[in-house]
C-alpha cells in the first residue's frame, strides 16, 4: 500500500518526533509528545485530480470557514515507563489533552526565512537530554538554514 494522498494540507495529522517535559515550579516532570489535528478531521484523495495543488487548496480552505484552516494542540502525557530518549520508540495509547488551538488566517506574500529548531522551548517546557536526535537537530537545520541561503 502507498502513501495516501492528503486532501489538503489542512486535513493531516502532524506529529512531533519527539519526547519533551512539562516542569512544574516544584520541578517535577511530565514526558509529553503531541500532535496537531486537523479540527475538521483528517481528509484523503482516492488519487490527485488532475491540476490538484495543495497551495491552491489551502487558498481557498483559508477563504472558507475558519475551522477549514485549524489545527487543535493534542498533548500525549507519558509516563515514567514510556521510552523517553528514542524518537523512534512507539508508546503505547496515552491520555491526551487537548491544550490550544492553532488557526491559520492567511498568507504571507514575502515571508522572513525562518528556521524550524524544535530544541526553542518555552518556559516551562524541557528537552530530553538522553535524545540524540533532538540534539542534532538544531546543528543541522542551522547549517542547511546556512547552505541553502548562501550565508555558511
Amino acid at each position: 500500500m502507498g502513501a495516501r494522498v492528503p486532501a489538503g494540507y489542512t486535513t493531516l495529522t502532524y506529529n512531533g518526533l519527539h519526547t519533551f517535559f512539562l516542569v512544574d515550579a516544584d520541578g517535577a516532570r511530565q514526558p509529553f509528545r503531541y500532535s496537531w489535528v486537523p479540527v475538521t478531521g483528517e481528509a484523503f484523495l482516492d488519487a490527485a485530480p488532475d491540476g490538484f495543488d495543495l497551495a491552491d487548496d489551502l487558498a481557498e480552505r483559508l477563504d472558507g470557514p475558519p475551522e477549514d484552516a485549524a489545527f487543535d494542540l493534542v498533548v500525549h502525557l507519558g509516563t515514567a515507563d514510556d521510552p523517553t530518549g528514542d524518537p523512534t520508540a512507539v508508546w503505547p495509547e496515552r491520555p491526551t489533552v487537548v491544550a490550544g488551538r492553532l488557526q491559520l488566517d492567511g498568507l504571507v506574500d514575502d515571508p522572513e526565512p525562518l528556521i524550524f529548531d524544535p530544541t526553542n522551548v518555552v518556559d516551562g517546557v524541557a528537552l530530553d537530554p538522553d535524545d540524540e536526535v533532538l540534539q542534532l537537530r538544531r546543528a543541522v537545520y542551522g547549517l542547511s538554514y546556512a547552505t541553502r541561503t548562501g550565508s555558511a
